[in-house]
């Protein structure tokens, strides 16, 4: 990165590593015996020759050859240099995956960031990393410790999900913290995010800790069934509920303050996490696709907004081109801002109920 004097501001640094065998090991894992070879070697290869009358075992059958990789390099290192005052200041981060041929994956399992004040240190287990040994299924769960979710984990195994269940860091200083993610088990989103307190006794191997030495950053109570997060709750204690339109595809309204089951018993709705689809401003915007079907459904937006028994909390609603993107967004103060795009899909203009114009985006191409 150069300013306009053509003097060096910045650079950054890439070295990847290639985590496939080359050609020439390749191996047809569904005829050998491979116990060295890694689950990638079959994974991220494309298949792209096929030999019918290959003769196994006496018997003719399909043999493929896999050539092609898929995705042959992994971020291993980056670095980033600024220029400052003819000083450079640097940080450096240095990327490690699985070794073992066994449940491979091509994600993150070490993260280690050195700048000016020092080394830090992260990492990134999965389910397979924390589960119990010996135990494959119907395992007991312990709710009382982190990393205790093993019914949960066997599931995301067995089902080939990758998410970081727990991150241990080691900062400079050497204190250690960790971040857990608890998922629903299926369909496998985040149903709480809690960290360690502050100077728990804690490291890389002793993770384990009682659920007292956690604090909860948020939790995601409850999900519709498209796995839609429909009530959340921060680290206050405060919920928000949020209603999804447009075939349940994007959110439509936010409340701040009240849980769903309030909200829904103030509409006079069922309490069922779906039974929100039974809502006029739902159904509006199932029905959105023209600028009148779209007032349509500011206009039920709008009543619900002025309905007396929500008054006292704070709602955001939003209306969509789902192919394009918002078309409007009305904040808790009632004052619309509605969003305007060119005949390429951009955004060009943002303008108030008015039409007064509030932002406006140009695009240029160079000579």
């Amino acid at each position: 990165m150069y300013d306009p004097n053509n003097k060096l501001l910045k650079e950054y640094q890439y070295e990847y590593q290639s985590f496939l065998k080359p050609e020439s090991e390749l191996a047809d894992l569904g005829l050998n015996d491979c116990s060295t070879c890694k689950v990638s070697d079959e994974n991220y290869y494309a298949y792209t020759e096929v030999y019918e009358n290959y003769i196994q075992n006496g018997t003719p059958t399909r043999s493929y050859t896999m050539y092609i990789p898929v995705i042959p390099y992994l971020l291993k290192k980056e670095k980033v240099i600024d220029y400052l005052n003819d000083k450079q200041v640097s940080t450096e981060t240095k990327i490690q995956y699985r070794e073992s041929n066994i449940l491979w994956h091509p994600y993150p399992e070490q993260i280690e960031t050195t700048t000016a004040s020092g080394t830090s240190i992260k990492r990134i287990l999965y389910a397979q990393d924390v589960r119990s040994g010996g135990c494959r299924k119907n395992c007991p769960g312990n709710e009382t410790i982190v990393g205790g979710q093993e019914p949960t984990y066997n599931s995301m195994v067995n089902s080939n999900i990758m998410y970081p269940v727990i991150a241990i860091t080691k900062n400079e200083n050497n204190k250690y913290s960790l971040q857990e993610s608890i998922f629903y088990a299926p369909p496998f989103v985040t149903k709480k995010i809690r960290y360690s307190k502050l100077d728990t006794n804690l490291d890389f191997t002793n993770y384990k800790i009682n659920v007292d030495n956690t604090v909860d950053q948020i939790s995601y109570d409850l999900i519709d069934d498209r796995g839609n997060y429909i009530q959340t709750t921060d680290k206050s204690g405060v919920p928000t509920v949020i209603i999804y339109g447009y075939k349940q595809s994007f959110p439509i309204m936010k409340i701040v303050g009240l849980t769903y089951t309030q909200f829904m018993q103030i509409l006079g709705q069922s309490t069922a996490p779906t039974d929100y689809l039974n809502l006029d401003i739902v159904t509006k915007s199932n029905a959105d696709v023209d600028s009148v079907s779209e007032q349509n459904l500011i206009n039920s937006l709008n009543t619900l907004r002025n309905n007396p028994l929500l008054k006292g909390y704070l709602m955001t609603t939003y209306t969509y081109d789902p192919l394009v993107g918002t078309t409007s967004i009305t904040p808790p103060s009632g004052i619309r801002e509605n969003y305007l795009y060119d005949s390429l899909g951009r955004l060009e203009k943002v303008i108030d109920v008015n039409g007064k114009l509030l932002k406006e985006m140009k695009y240029n191409y160079k000579n």
